[in-house]
C-alpha cells in the first residue's frame, strides 16, 4: 500500500500522533534498535527523541512503541496496534 510505519522527526508530529491516539495502548512506530542505535525504517536522520522518562530499558527489546507518555522499547514480538504514514502523492 506503499506506507510505513510512522517516523517521528519532530515535535509537532510527536503532538500530532499523541492527539490522535486512543487511551493508554501502545502502537508500533518505525524505529528500530540495530547495534545499540536507534534508527527509523525509512533511513531518516534520528535526531529527535520523545521517550518516556523510564524508557528506553532493556538492549534486547529492539522495536519502538509510542504511547500518550512517550516512546518505549518493546519486544518485537508483541502484539499492538500500529500508526503507518504514507507520502504525499
Amino acid at each position: 500500500m506503499g506506507a510505513t510505519l510512522a517516523v517521528i522527526t519532530s515535535d509537532s508530529e510527536n503532538t500530532f500522533i499523541k492527539e490522535n491516539l486512543v487511551g493508554a495502548n501502545y502502537y508500533w512506530v518505525g524505529g528500530e534498535r540495530l547495534d545499540g542505535n536507534w534508527k527509523w525504517v525509512t533511513e531518516e536522520t534520528w535526531s529527535y527523541t520523545a521517550f518516556d522518562p523510564n524508557n528506553p530499558v532493556k538492549d534486547y527489546e529492539k522495536c519502538l512503541t509510542a504511547n500518550q507518555n512517550g516512546w518505549h522499547d518493546w519486544d518485537c514480538t508483541t502484539s499492538h496496534e500500529f500508526i503507518c504514514e504514507k507520502p504525499l502523492q
